[in-house]
């Protein structure tokens, strides 16, 4: 695992961190000057819905100032009050987890039970919340609180992690300790996105990884101002003494997938055998593929029949082939393609299947043998393109397309559809209507709980 920055608002006593051993006194003229960091302005990147998320390591819960052991000690806020409320305020009081979100008063928190917050201990905290709608709090990817917010109050301005907000004239509710991974978004995040990604870093590159991130800061660039990985620069100014910190253990570089296959066919030939065929859209440090073979749907039994075939390990899309001459007539067969990485990790794509007949002819069956994006064509295109998907089973299906900032320009509700291959046509425009511009477009295609991706590019 590679080394992660975090945020280091509070430097702790001497010796816990070695390095880090300097500490800030929040003592006298100091007390509202707390060590945080500020944003940029996200009013009008956040509407009516938000996700915010981050992993904290408190090394003080309890006693501080008057105002920290009436309210607790502050994860993250909206940095401006509107009539005595707020759009976002977290503090960790004791054991428990206090929440302002959406509310007029700054009286009206909601308190967990038995949130298990303890110091010297790292904690993932997310709260999604709707104006005029439910508040909902995520410790540890566990849903521990859930109210109805009356909404009395909008999102005001710059987003301050650590403390209330900046140069507040009396004590500023400070964190003290560590934070990281902290993630703003302008939607409602799913338990399931919350406990499937609060482990990893995001990747950045991938464009519907980021849909609707406002702001993400991992801090290891160890820079101030701290960068904004969302593409809406967002960079973070540390004031007041806040610094860099050690490592988070919990969270590790992002998930990428060495390969990502768009297609994965078999056909006969006219020399009666069996051609297997193969599409990547990228690479990324693939050993190479071995094709394997099997009369039944399992691959248990199945032999290998291929040599290895090295990968081209391309960023763009690369076509394999392999013929299998040791086939007999009258039988139906079962491949499977696995792909070793470099680092020894295996996986495997299929079963495709294929009945050769008499004198080599082929049962070419309806139902295709894999689910998935088939083909963009042409591509590049302007200003139309057909995408091709297909189905094994009757699936609800959406396609979506984004641009490279990974933001939703057009959808097309499929609906239900049956087994088969189907086409959609986008004729270059936003759901608006407007014509959209030259460059990199991600077609996502979703089939039940199943998401595939390809590129695609317009060139006008």
């Amino acid at each position: 695992m590679r080394h992660k920055g975090i945020l280091f608002l509070i430097v702790m006593i001497v010796g816990l961190f070695g390095l880090y051993a300097q500490s800030i006194s929040l003592t006298g003229p100091t007390i509202g000057d707390a060590p945080c960091m500020t944003t940029g302005d996200l009013s009008g990147q956040i509407s009516t819905a938000y996700t915010v998320e981050a992993w904290v390591y408190p090394t003080q819960l309890t006693g501080g100032g008057l105002d920290q052991s009436n309210y607790g000690f502050t994860v993250m806020s909206s940095s401006v009050i509107a009539a005595n409320g707020y759009p976002l305020w977290i503090t960790l009081a004791g054991s428990e987890v206090r929440v302002w979100s959406f509310e007029g008063t700054a009286t009206a928190y909601h308190q967990t039970v038995g949130a298990g917050i303890a110091i010297n201990t790292w904690t993932h905290i997310a709260l999604s919340s709707t104006k005029s709608g439910v508040t909902t709090l995520y410790v540890n990817g566990t849903n521990v609180l859930s109210y109805t917010n009356d909404g009395d109050v909008n999102w005001s301005t710059i987003l301050t992690i650590g403390a209330l907000r900046p140069s507040r004239p009396t004590s500023n509710i400070p964190f003290i300790g560590l934070m990281d991974e902290v993630r703003v978004w302008n939607d409602i995040r799913t338990p399931q996105e919350i406990q499937d990604n609060m482990i990893n870093e995001i990747n950045v590159a991938d464009p519907v990884a980021k849909q609707n991130l406002v702001g993400y800061w991992s801090f290891n660039d160890a820079t101030d101002p701290t960068e904004d990985l969302s593409d809406n620069n967002n960079n973070g100014d540390l004031i007041q003494g806040a610094t860099f910190g050690v490592q988070n253990p919990n969270v590790a570089p992002p998930i990428t997938l060495p390969v990502e296959l768009s297609s994965f066919t078999a056909v006969t030939t006219a020399e009666h055998f069996v051609g297997l065929h193969w599409v990547t859209q990228s690479e990324t440090n693939v050993a190479g593929y071995y094709v394997y073979r099997n009369t039944e749907d399992s691959i248990d039994e199945a032999i290998r029949v291929s040599p290895f075939i090295p990968a081209f390990n391309l960023s763009t899309q690369s076509n394999y082939s392999y013929v299998d001459e040791e086939v007999v007539p009258n039988t139906r067969y079962y491949f499977w393609l696995q792909n070793i990485d470099l680092t020894g990790d295996v996986s495997l794509h299929g079963p495709v299947t294929v009945l050769v007949g008499n004198n080599g002819s082929v049962d070419i069956p309806t139902i295709p043998s894999v689910d998935g994006l088939q083909s963009i064509y042409p591509n590049p295109f302007n200003p139309s393109t057909t995408i091709s998907y297909s189905l094994t089973k009757a699936t609800v299906v959406e396609i979506s397309v984004f641009n490279s900032r990974g933001q939703l320009v057009r959808s097309f509700n499929e609906g239900e559809k049956a087994p088969g291959v189907w086409t959609v046509q986008w004729n270059g425009m936003d759901n608006s209507g407007n014509a959209c511009t030259t460059g990199v477009y991600y077609i996502r295609m979703l089939a039940g709980e199943y998401s595939y991706l390809r590129k695609a590019m317009m060139i006008k």
